[in-house]
């Protein structure tokens, strides 16, 4: 697999959940398999084996049904994606560090939504004398982030949006922690820019907090 997942598998992973299987063979065997040969039998088995501990690890953190369930499939992705790496490791607590983080992740995003979106209307002073609704402020970041630069706009995406932190952004793009935080700060300035020239202005606090929970 390496370090790609294929388009469909974050379905097929969700399609797997709950599912059973007698093989006998040991995690080692199973992941070794899935990484060097593709056997998605052996990835069944490894969900149906380990995929109880994981969606009671999720479930314990979120409580949350649709919450829960995507935390779950993100760990059997990151399961997916790491296997090479991973034949010599203790498979069941791997998976439920990997669970409980996630989660954790899941439940921290929600949160700073909710309380973005409350800040979002307070902070944002357009031109006109009316603020544009909520929705309108909300789609013009969408619109003018999606017109930033590809440099600028990754590290924004991967760190705001997806919640990566700056080590993770260094790795994915491999390059220095401290280019990826320079990109971050030119980043929501240009971000800024194009947003005033729209006529929504917005302090960088504030599109710090609005970016987190967009």
């Amino acid at each position: 697999m390496g370090k790609h997942v294929p388009g469909g598998f974050a379905q097929y992973v969700r399609g797997l959940a709950g599912l059973w299987s007698n093989d006998p063979r040991p995690d080692a065997d199973l992941l070794a398999a899935f990484a060097g040969h593709g056997d998605h039998g052996a990835f069944t088995a490894l969900v149906g084996r380990h995929g109880p501990a994981v969606w009671a690890t999720c479930w314990q953190v979120l409580g949350e049904r649709e919450n829960a369930e995507d935390a779950f499939q993100e760990t059997f992705i990151a399961l997916a994606c790491q296997a090479p790496s991973l034949r010599r490791e203790p498979l069941a607590g791997w998976l439920v560090h990997v669970a409980r983080r996630v989660a954790l992740n899941v439940q921290v995003a929600g949160r700073r939504r909710a309380a973005a979106r409350q800040r979002l209307c307070e902070r944002a002073v357009p031109r006109p004398e009316e603020a544009p609704p909520e929705g309108e402020v909300l789609a013009a970041i969408h619109e003018e982030l999606a017109g930033l630069p590809e440099r600028l706009r990754v590290p924004l995406a991967l760190y705001y949006l997806e919640g990566k932190t700056q080590h993770d952004v260094s790795r994915i793009l491999g390059v220095p922690q401290q280019t990826v935080s320079d990109r971050l700060r030119k980043g929501l300035g240009a971000l800024r820019q194009r947003l005033a020239r729209r006529g929504v202005v917005v302090t960088a606090a504030a599109l710090v907090a609005v970016m987190a929970g967009v």
